[in-house]
């Protein structure tokens, strides 16, 4: 099992799509890799809800693969997102980096030791989904989502928790949609 930081920065590595970041720690760390990426959208003060922006993109434009950062917390508190995503045929990939705690709000524990995450997320229609420990399995994951022709998948990755702090992201919000509004062109 690795650490957050290491799993989301794969999924960086990996990914030339649009990406969407959750609330708190995710958007620290994709800001600490990726920076002022104008292909980034960093949710600021929105737990979960970056599954239902994702999937607003990705409706929108069928051409455009759509990467949905979301912790284990908020995609338990999210779930009829899933339910969403699973009813509909665009292209967006979830990726929940499950920590067992919600980091931002001070590490309490949360439920995702309790969830089967897989069997949950395939009851909620989402039939490509993968459960990862290791950037291998990560790496797996990403090369079937990459060949599917269109359809949502998510990439369940079992994280450590980050005891480093990480900066916060260092753009305003204007700026953080002005940038991103040139990247989809609106």
């Amino acid at each position: 099992m690795f650490s957050e930081y290491e799993a989301i920065k794969e999924i960086c590595e990996l990914s030339k799509d649009i990406v969407i970041t959750s609330v708190g720690n995710i958007s620290k760390i994709v800001y600490d890799i990726e920076g002022e990426n104008k292909n980034v959208f960093y949710m600021l003060g929105s737990m979960g809800l970056s599954i239902s922006f994702g999937l607003g993109i990705a409706m929108s434009d069928s051409s455009k693969r759509v990467v949905a950062f979301v912790g284990d917390g908020a995609g338990l508190m999210n779930l009829g997102a899933f339910a969403l995503v699973g009813s509909q045929e665009c292209k967006i990939t979830i990726i929940v980096i499950d920590n067992g705690i919600y980091n931002t709000t001070g590490s309490q524990e949360s439920l995702s030791g309790n969830i089967k995450w897989k069997e949950c997320i395939e009851s909620l229609g989402v039939s490509s989904v993968f459960y990862c420990f290791d950037a291998d399995e990560v790496k797996n994951a990403w090369k079937k989502v990459e060949e599917q022709e269109a359809g949502p998948s998510v990439i369940i990755i079992k994280t450590m928790p980050i005891k480093e702090k990480i900066k916060r992201v260092q753009i305003s919000p204007r700026t953080i949609m002005d940038k991103f509004k040139e990247k989809l062109e609106v």
